[in-house]
Order: C-alpha cells, then sequence, then structure tokens
C-alpha cells in the first residue's frame, strides 16, 4: 500500500484553503471538486469501470479513511470520511477511531436505502449489499440520472 500518494493529492492547498476559507466541513473521496483540486479519477484518466478496484488494490478497503485523519489534524472544521464504507460496523469503528467527524455512505444506503434501520433491528443478512459496480457514479460520466444495478427503484443499468 501507499497511502502517502494519496494524501499528498489530497492535502493539497485546494482542501486547506476550504477550511481557511470558512467551508464548515471538509468532506474526503475521489468525486470532491474545488478550484484548485478535481476529481483524482478524472486526473488519471481512469474509466470508473477500473478506478476503484484499482484504488483497493493499492491503498485498502478504505482508502479515504487515512486521508480524512490526515485532514483532521490540521482542520478547524468537522472531517467527514466518504467511499468504499458499507457496513455501519466500518462506520462506527472509523468514528469511534477518531480518524474522522463523521461518515458518509451514499452507495450503501443507493444500494439498501434502509441499510441504517435494518442493521439497528440486528436484521443484517437482510441488508441488500452494494455491489460496487460504480453505476451510480452519476457525477463522473456526466449522466444526470442516477442508476444502481441491484436497486430497483434507480433506473437499473444492467
Amino acid at each position: 500500500m501507499r497511502p502517502n500518494l494519496l494524501t499528498e493529492f489530497f492535502s493539497r492547498p485546494g482542501y486547506m484553503g476550504l477550511a481557511e476559507g470558512g467551508c464548515g466541513t471538509i468532506i474526503t473521496g475521489c468525486a470532491v471538486v474545488s478550484p484548485d483540486t478535481v476529481a483524482f479519477d478524472r486526473v488519471m484518466r481512469i474509466d470508473n469501470d477500473r478506478f476503484i478496484p484499482g484504488l483497493k488494490r493499492l491503498f485498502g478497503d478504505l482508502p479515504h479513511v487515512d486521508i480524512a485523519a490526515e485532514l483532521k489534524k490540521y482542520a478547524s472544521v468537522p472531517v467527514c470520511a466518504v467511499g468504499s464504507v458499507f457496513t455501519l460496523e466500518a462506520a462506527e469503528a472509523i468514528v469511534a477511531s477518531g480518524k474522522a467527524d463523521f461518515v458518509a455512505m451514499g452507495r450503501a444506503q443507493m444500494a439498501d436505502p434502509a441499510i441504517v434501520r435494518k442493521s439497528a433491528e440486528g436484521r443484517d443478512a437482510e441488508i441488500i449489499k452494494c455491489l460496487e459496480c460504480n453505476k451510480c457514479t452519476f457525477w463522473t460520466t456526466g449522466d444526470p440520472e442516477v442508476y444502481c444495478s441491484i436497486n430497483p427503484d434507480y433506473r437499473n443499468n444492467n
């Protein structure tokens, strides 16, 4: 694993400048765009079908958690860890570790909007798990529609 590469990329002046400029929250993740930071996958010209699997091979299952932890050292605003957090156990562990102030679980909730309720009720076996196929990452393709390969409430894109 080479976490320093991502830490260097995401700790560029754009993120620190956001906090200094009055930003209320810093959210780590690969789709964050600001005037002087751009989406990592676009910079590297990597298509979505290869980006997340490749990222996981290089940096492990929760690559943005260490980035959030690094940013938290310098930021005076809450920091949110985003990306590949698919269970409440993982989210709780991240917050409990102090590496992030809160966690976003966008793809997990898109796959199963009842994930929080099911987990709180001890029905983890019923949770529909995100496939990590990235069909829902509409912001990187320019498509105005949101897709989910396993949730029929979103236009299916098989």
